[in-house]
């Protein structure tokens, strides 16, 4: 583990990761095991790296549109989704963007279907 293998831990691991996590001790002898002078990521550090990692996310999302845009010869390029879904008990509202990636393969034109998640949280309806 180095700072950046934290931060993907902390961003892109398929649980549930707290920000408290970094300072718990046991995490820290976790990630210090047979290394005494590895570095363990202060939570004000985590901001930081978060802030920019989601400041690349927005970068590459303003090429992709504008890339897109082109593509499309100025027609609407992405489609919003959202819906309700049941886990365990508990209502949730998930929102993605939905758009069609254009790539070549040698010279032949390939279309894709993306849809990358926005947002996921806990709902307040019961129903």
């Amino acid at each position: 583990f180095d700072k950046i293998a934290q931060l993907e831990y902390y961003v892109y691991s398929r649980c549930y990761v707290s920000k408290r996590a970094f300072a718990d001790e046991y995490f820290i002898k976790m990630l210090k095991r047979g290394r005494s002078n590895f570095a363990v990521m202060k939570r004000e550090e985590l901001a930081t790296w978060v802030t920019s990692e989601y400041a690349l996310f927005t970068t590459f999302g303003h090429i992709i549109a504008s890339e897109l845009g082109h593509f499309h010869k100025g027609n609407p390029a992405f489609q919003v989704l959202h819906d309700g879904v049941t886990i365990a008990h508990k209502k949730y509202v998930g929102c993605a963007v939905s758009f069609v990636l254009p790539y070549t393969v040698g010279s032949e034109l390939m279309l894709k279907n993306v849809i990358i998640a926005t947002g996921f949280k806990r709902s307040s309806h019961s129903a």
